[in-house]
């Protein structure tokens, strides 16, 4: 079982996300306070950054789903 560190990503700006699916390489990540969504690539945990990223709003999760796994990510 994953532990709380597996499933939260803390932003250097103070966000937390859930880590909906995938991993450190890109992950579908949802905004703990906001509840936007994120496909986030290159999650970098000990400085709180990640490389690039494309963004959905909270009512956006079919669409953020649907690009994730169009991008090859079958882990969800």
């Amino acid at each position: 079982m994953p532990n709380n560190r597996d499933l939260i990503f803390k932003n250097d700006n103070g966000s937390r996300y859930f880590i909906v699916a995938g991993d450190d390489e890109e992950a579908l990540l949802r905004e703990m306070s906001r509840g936007g969504y994120v496909i986030a690539w290159g999650l970098d945990r000990e400085n709180g950054v990640w490389t690039g990223g494309s963004y959905y709003g909270a009512d956006e999760f079919g669409p953020a789903v649907k690009t994730f796994l169009e991008e090859g990510n079958d882990d969800l």
